[in-house]
């Protein structure tokens, strides 16, 4: 079984840790594919097809998901890359669009 636990994701690092030990992916790939300092918008698309993510697959027999609220993004995913990964707590006390 895979656990994310959302409130122990507190950087980048670990993020990419756990979409890796979901997918079966390579933390330094997804790390690096999803670096912060790229000049282009990424979208979650391009994610999806380089790393050939079959959205029909269970990637893991059970998931336990531990959250304050899921991301959604409602521009293309700029303020994800401009303030990265926050839970709640940290969205509402910056300045994001929530």
């Amino acid at each position: 079984m895979v656990v994310i636990n959302f409130f122990e994701i507190t950087d980048k690092e670990r993020a990419a840790q756990v979409l890796a030990d979901y997918f079966e992916l390579k933390a330094e790939d997804v790390f690096f594919e999803l670096d912060p300092t790229s000049p282009n918008i990424y979208k979650a698309l391009d994610f999806i097809k380089r790393f050939s993510i079959d959205l029909n697959r269970a990637y893991q027999e059970a998931t336990k998901i531990s959250c304050r609220h899921i991301t959604t993004s409602d521009n293309q995913l700029a303020s994800i890359f401009q303030w990265g990964m926050l839970n709640l707590k940290q969205m509402l006390e910056q300045d994001t669009p929530l």
